[in-house]
């Protein structure tokens, strides 16, 4: 019996594009009952009954391709008309669900927001443990509060609650359960699902959206209700939006002293609130005769999906009370949040790369949406031509423009060797792209933002022992610094981890024939081509580490077949992933496990996105980055982060929060900075499969 694989365009990935929560739902499936689209014409159903048409596999597959296509194309209309074709002939596919959830979204595109509610339901009767039931919850729920049907938006997000288990998902759940409580008028069982979620918000983002939320609850409180709550909060979160609108809602009955004496309240307990700048502009109103200006919270909380606004009221003065809620920061002169690049990029043979770099950060700028009203910075290009001393002049003369907030790079060593203790000196926070050992040594204000060969060595010995379970590796290097180095990191940490290189050989940078180390390193002898078909030598190691580049492999891989060692698992290092190592070699290196920086066809949002600006910005469809623009752009986008979202607007804040910086949705990997400045993140493994580099694990 032939098994069957589920369809390699996973619905996860489609409504990603819709800015829905991705759950990573790729799997076996359980096989389903047949199922009709809503509104669908008759097609064949029934227990008994036989599809029409085309019903083989491949037919089959061919069909949701071509729906994939036009949905990607943006033809929903023919999309939908293909989902629909395809469940009728195939109703009992084991890809049925998939099919289903996908024409859902079509119709939602299509502004067919009933039908796309019936089509959902209909997915969760008949499929209540699909792979992709979570999407389809997302989506359901919000078009049920749209549609004024907020009672079976809670019971559908109830559904959705008690599938989830992950910390983040619950509380995005719970979220989206306080706007269903809120839209069917029950803002006290909103605030149950609001305020636990502000108090333990795994994230910023989710913290502001539940914050948005209790605002919006607050707000839609009854008055009399409300006045039980400064009692039940006492100085607690949500105190102090509380004693605001009441303040707002005295004022609004023609009690001016009653709101002025709540206005003193909230400004004598909560003297860094966010609000504070609010309060005490309805104060002066109030005292001048005026009218206050209007209080608006929660607002945002039912712009599905949209960036979050922070509010800027600046606190006046030190804190008189206990903070609460988010705390409004300054958010300063934008004038002075440039960020300066200095990399090599003409007159040198590294300009090229210098280039992809400034090529990566320019899309990171230019593509920049900013979350608070009013953010721009501005990225100033200097040319260093490969010089050091030229670099280390540069960092000194940006060190006294105030203007400058941060700097990337340099690229070269000698470049970084000089310029980063300049760094330290001035105080001025870099970034560095570079390989050179020990760089961000020169002091707390250096980072690295570079995969070093230390980490990808070592990223291969925890793959060869933890995930294959070998404990008898070899390694074959290239007799350079490069090479001992590697071979040293990889030893090291083999040993570590319980395993042994059991046999270890060097050869010359330069060499052409390689039959004598492959020798030394196997323990055999000189190869005997009269043998047998099928002869198989065996040696005392599971997998050869190899860290050298295309041209070097090019010419050793095949030895090893040569001298009938059969199979040999290879493990290399990022040199590998070049496209002329699958051009000359792929044969002879299939299922071998490679660390790189960066991989355009990595399943992540961030990635996707990215390449997709790429190819807009050098305007070629089929054109892909690679690792320099990825450091590049992953530069950018953090310190545009940092200075946007985070308010950095200071050099002292911006060495602060680089070093405090949690896992970074980067485009090379989920990176933070160690204490000493370093890259940290796991490298993105891939393999040879056929004539293409994949990655690992990918079926």
């Amino acid at each position: 019996m032939e098994t069957k694989r589920r369809h390699p365009y996973a619905f996860a990935i489609v409504l990603a594009l819709c800015l829905v929560l991705a759950t990573g739902c790729l799997g076996d499936l359980i096989r389903k009952p047949k199922v009709s689209i809503p509104g669908s014409s008759p097609g064949s159903s029934g227990s008994g009954g036989q599809p029409t048409g085309p019903s083989t596999p491949a037919g089959q597959r061919g069909l949701l391709k071509e729906a994939e296509e036009a949905q990607r194309g943006k033809r929903f209309e023919e999309a939908l008309s293909k989902y629909e074709e395809f469940l009728r002939l195939s109703p009992q596919s084991d890809q049925a669900d998939y099919a289903l959830a996908s024409a859902g979204l079509c119709q939602e595109h299509l502004g067919r927001k009933d039908q796309a509610i019936t089509t959902y339901q209909t997915f969760q009767e008949k499929y209540p443990t699909s792979a992709f039931s979570k999407e389809v919850a997302y989506r359901l729920g919000p078009l049920l509060i749209q549609a004024g049907r907020p009672d079976q938006a809670v019971e559908a997000f109830n559904k959705l609650l008690a599938q989830t288990t992950k910390t983040e998902e619950r509380q995005k759940v719970r979220i989206h359960l306080g706007r269903a409580h809120l839209a069917r008028s029950d803002p006290a069982q909103a605030l149950t699902f609001l305020l636990p979620t502000y108090v333990d918000a795994a994230d910023d983002y989710t913290r502001f959206e539940a914050d948005q939320g209790v605002q919006a609850a607050l707000m839609a409180t009854p008055t009399d209700e409300l006045q039980t709550y400064p009692a039940k909060y006492g100085e607690d979160y949500p105190a102090g939006y509380v004693l605001l609108i009441l303040a707002y809602r005295q004022y609004e009955m023609g009690n001016k002293g009653e709101a002025v004496a709540l206005l003193d309240a909230f400004s004598e307990k909560f003297g860094t609130h966010l609000m504070t700048g609010q309060a005490q502009k309805a104060r002066a109103a109030i005292d001048a005769g005026e009218t206050p200006p209007p209080l608006k919270l929660g607002q945002d909380f039912w712009t599905a999906g949209a960036a979050p606004q922070p509010l800027k009221e600046t606190p006046a003065g030190p804190a008189t009370g206990p903070v609460e809620g988010p705390v409004a920061v300054p958010v300063g002169d934008y004038s002075s949040m440039n960020v300066a690049a200095i990399l090599p990029l003409s007159e040198n043979k590294w300009s090229d790369v210098g280039q992809l770099v400034l090529k990566g950060m320019k899309i990171a700028f230019k593509n920049h949406r900013p979350a608070t009203k009013g953010f721009k910075s501005d990225l100033v290009v200097l040319d260093t031509k490969g010089n050091s001393d030229t670099a280390a002049k540069m960092v000194d003369d940006l060190s006294g423009r105030s203007d400058i907030l941060a700097v990337v790079g340099p690229l070269l060593s000698a470049e970084a060797g000089k310029a980063a203790p300049k760094a330290q000196e001035k105080k001025i926070p870099m970034i560095t792209v570079t390989q050179r050992e020990g760089i961000t040594q020169s002091g707390s204000n250096v980072f690295r933002l570079f995969l070093t060969p230390k980490a990808q060595a070592e990223a291969m010995a925890r793959y060869a022992i933890g995930a294959l379970g070998y404990g008898r590796l070899a390694s074959l290097y290239p007799d350079d610094a490069y090479g001992r180095g590697m071979h040293g990191y990889f030893e090291k940490e083999v040993q570590r981890l319980g395993g042994r290189v059991v046999s270890s050989v060097a050869y010359k940078p330069d060499a052409k024939e390689f039959s004598e180390p492959i020798q030394k390193l196997a323990g055999v002898g000189k190869a005997a081509r009269k043998v047998s078909a099928g002869r198989k030598v065996q040696v005392g190691f599971e997998a050869v580490f190899l860290p050298d580049g295309p041209s070097a492999v090019t010419m050793i891989a095949p030895q090893f077949p040569y001298h009938d060692i059969i199979k040999m698992k290879f493990l290399g290092s990022s040199l590998w992933h070049k496209p002329q190592l699958l051009s000359n070699t792929a044969r002879y290196v299939q299922n071998c496990v490679v660390p790189t920086a960066f991989f355009p066809g990595v399943d992540r949002p961030e990635v996707k996105e990215f390449v997709e600006l790429y190819r807009k910005e050098v305007n070629d469809p089929a054109a892909v980055p690679g690792q320099f623009e990825a450091y590049g752009y992953d530069a950018g986008r953090l310190l545009l982060f940092l200075m946007d979202q985070k308010h950095v607007s200071t050099r002292d804040q911006m060495v602060q929060e680089l070093h405090k910086l949690g896992p970074f949705p980067g485009v090379t990997g989920r990176f933070q900075f160690d204490a000493s400045g370093e890259y940290q993140v796991e490298p993105i493994l891939i393999t040879v499969e056929g004539e293409e580099f994949k990655p690992v694990g990918e079926k």
